[in-house]
C-alpha cells in the first residue's frame, strides 16, 4: 500500500532502489487519490528508467569543474584545461563546433609561436572531455567528434655532442649539474627526476624505479643506473625523501637563467632553479619538448647501450 492519510489529505508514497519519493494528492477523497497516486509511480518509475536530462547550454567552465572533481582527470588534461578554460569557459558545450576550433587554434598561433602538434593536444583534451559530457549524459552527441586535427610534422631533433656536453655541466651550478647528470644518463623527463624519491632507488639491483610520470606508460619502468648516476646517488644517498632539493625544498621548476619566478611563486624563490650557460645553444629552453636532444649512453665497453635525452628533456 502507497497511500496514507495525514490530516485528512492523502500521501502517495513511491518507493524505487530503495529511495521514498512523496507526494501529496492534495485530497481527502479516497478515489481521486487512487488515481493521483498511480499517476505518481509511473512518472517516479519512467525517471528511473530514462537518460538523465541533457543539457547542451552548460558553460564548458562548469563541465571541466565537474570533470576534474570526478577524479578521473589525469595530469595533462589539468595541464591542457590551464590553456583551454581561458578561451572556452563562457561557449555552451552544445556550440563548442569545428567553426570554434578553427578560432581557437588561430588564436592560439597569434599569441605564442606554436607547432600544430601542441594545438593538436590541446583540443584532444578538449574532445576527451566532451565525450565525457556524452558519456555523462549531458551532450546526446560530441559536436567535435569527426573534427580532424592538423597534419603534425616531425621535425630533425639535435644531438648533443660529447664536446657540447663536457662545456655543459662546468657551466651549470652544482645543484642543477646532477639534475643534468640523471637526464643525460637515464632519458627521464623533468617532472619524473623531480618527483623521484630514494625510497625507489635500488642500490643492490642498480636501478631506478619511476613511479611518477607524465604517462601510464612512463610509471613503473626500471632504468639501470649508469656508474655516474650510480657514484652520484650513492654520494647523496638518504634513506628517504626526494633526491633532488633546493635548500631542503621541492624543485617545481627550472627556469632559464634571468627569468623570474611566476607571480604565484614570487613569495618564494627556492622552489625554482636557473641554469645559466651562454656557451651552450639553446640549453635554456628547460620548457621545450619539441627540441628534446639526445645522445647515446655507452656501457663500460663503448657499446650503446640506449638513448637518453638530454637538458630539454620532457
Amino acid at each position: 500500500m502507497s497511500l496514507y492519510k495525514r490530516g485528512g489529505v492523502y500521501w502517495s508514497y513511491v518507493y524505487v532502489d530503495g529511495v521514498r519519493h512523496a507526494r501529496s494528492t492534495e485530497t481527502g477523497n479516497r478515489r481521486l487519490a487512487e488515481q493521483i497516486d498511480q499517476k505518481h509511480k509511473d512518472e517516479v518509475r519512467l525517471k528511473a528508467t530514462q537518460f538523465p536530462e541533457l543539457n547542451p547550454t552548460m558553460r564548458f567552465a562548469e563541465l571541466a569543474a565537474q570533470f576534474l572533481g570526478d577524479g578521473s582527470a589525469k595530469e595533462w588534461h589539468r595541464d591542457r584545461l590551464k590553456l583551454l578554460l581561458p578561451y572556452f569557459a563562457g561557449f555552451s558545450i552544445g556550440k563548442i563546433n569545428k567553426a570554434a576550433i578553427r578560432q581557437y587554434r588561430a588564436e592560439r598561433h597569434r599569441t605564442k609561436t606554436l607547432t600544430e602538434t601542441t594545438v593538436n593536444r590541446d583540443i584532444e583534451c578538449l574532445r576527451h572531455l566532451l565525450y565525457w559530457a556524452v558519456d555523462e549524459g549531458i551532450l546526446a552527441a560530441n559536436p567535435i567528434a569527426r573534427i580532424r586535427l592538423e597534419r603534425e610534422r616531425r621535425k630533425k631533433k639535435p644531438v648533443l655532442s660529447s664536446e657540447e656536453e663536457s662545456r655543459l655541466l662546468p657551466a651549470a651550478s652544482p645543484h642543477l649539474r646532477d639534475i643534468v647528470i640523471v637526464a643525460l644518463d637515464t632519458g627521464m623527463r623533468r617532472g619524473e627526476i623531480l618527483n623521484q624519491r630514494w625510497e625507489d632507488v635500488d642500490f643492490a639491483r642498480r636501478l631506478l624505479y619511476v613511479t611518477h610520470s607524465k604517462t601510464p606508460e612512463g610509471e613503473s619502468r626500471e632504468i639501470p643506473l649508469s656508474d655516474r648516476v650510480f657514484t652520484l646517488f650513492s654520494g647523496m644517498r638518504k634513506d628517504s625523501g626526494l633526491i633532488f632539493t633546493f635548500e631542503g625544498k621541492a624543485i617545481f621548476s627550472l627556469k632559464p637563467a634571468g627569468k623570474q619566478p611566476s607571480a604565484e611563486r614570487e613569495s618564494d624563490t627556492s622552489d625554482s632553479t636557473t641554469c645559466a650557460t651562454p656557451s651552450i645553444p639553446d640549453c635554456s629552453n628547460w620548457e621545450s619538448r619539441e627540441k628534446s636532444a639526445w645522445h647515446f649512453s655507452a656501457t663500460p665497453s663503448g657499446t650503446p647501450m640506449k638513448a637518453t635525452s638530454m637538458l630539454n628533456f620532457r
